[in-house]
Order: structure tokens, then C-alpha cells, then sequence
């Protein structure tokens, strides 16, 4: 390989969006068999999906969980399609003759909304398992650990 053909090869995975975060390759056959790369949500990502959400439903932050999954609970299934949307274009990225891009910008959620269905839900619900947001982070905590106890004594 050539020095400028490495220099290439370095600048691509540098330049790559998906490169340090977890992320998986996902075929759509919805989609004429294509295959997109999810990306776990970034914090960025979760605050364009979620701060709707929390609005629309007048959650505050004091709320305790239960009033909170209440107000929630009171939003339409267009406001949460509506977010589920959001995330979707901020976490699924495509390859093109450039490397791996986003496909959607930020303004096309409300495209993505009216067309929302399983394959997007899929997607959704991968990058959802990639950040761990899908885990109660009280009952993760209480798994036993899988290292082994150093102790002092030995």
C-alpha cells in the first residue's frame, strides 16, 4: 500500500462518524435489502429526542416516576411516533462512496414520522439496546459482578 493510499485509509477511519461508539450493521429488506449501521444514541441524541417529548407532556423535573409515566402516558401515539422519529434520523447512518454518513438531518423527523413503521421501529429499538436505555439502571447495578474479590488477606 502505497503512503498516500494509507494516509487515504487513516483520514476515512478518522473521519468516520461510527468509529469509538457502539454501533451495528443492520440488514432492511424492507429497504431493497440494503444494510444501515445504527448508532448507539449520543447525549446530543437523547435530548433532541426526548426534550419533546418531555415538554408535550409537562413533565417536571422534581416529578417523581410515577407522575411522570402518568403525564407521559396522556401524550398521543402521534407525539411519541413523533419522537421515535427523531431518534431514528440521529442514529441511523449509510455508506456511500464517502464512508458512513447520517442519512437524515434533523429537519426530516417530521417526514420520517409520517411514514413511521416496523422497519424504522427496528431501527429504533437497536440503537435503544446500544445505549443501554432499555435497561433499569437499579437492576443492572445489582448483578453480581463477574470479577473475582481481591482481598487483603491473600
Amino acid at each position: 500500500m502505497t503512503t498516500k493510499a494509507k494516509a487515504g485509509v487513516l483520514r476515512a477511519a478518522i473521519l468516520n462518524p461510527l468509529a469509538g461508539w457502539k454501533h451495528e450493521f443492520l440488514p432492511m429488506p424492507e429497504w431493497d435489502g440494503e444494510t444501515v449501521a445504527v448508532r448507539e444514541p449520543l447525549l446530543g441524541d437523547r435530548a433532541f429526542w426526548l426534550e419533546p417529548l418531555r415538554l408535550a407532556a409537562g413533565v417536571e423535573v422534581d416529578d417523581d416516576e410515577e407522575t411522570a409515566r402518568a403525564k407521559y402516558g396522556k401524550l398521543s401515539p402521534e407525539v411519541h411516533q413523533m419522537a421515535y422519529a427523531r431518534l431514528f434520523v440521529r442514529v441511523l447512518f449509510t455508506e456511500a462512496d464517502t464512508g458512513w454518513s447520517r442519512e437524515f438531518e434533523d429537519g426530516d423527523a417530521e417526514a420520517v414520522a409520517a411514514v413511521y413503521g416496523v422497519a424504522h421501529d427496528r431501527v429504533v429499538s437497536k440503537a435503544i439496546e446500544l445505549g443501554k436505555l432499555d435497561v433499569d439502571p437499579e437492576a443492572e447495578g445489582k448483578k453480581p459482578s463477574a470479577e473475582i474479590p481481591i482481598s487483603d488477606s491473600n
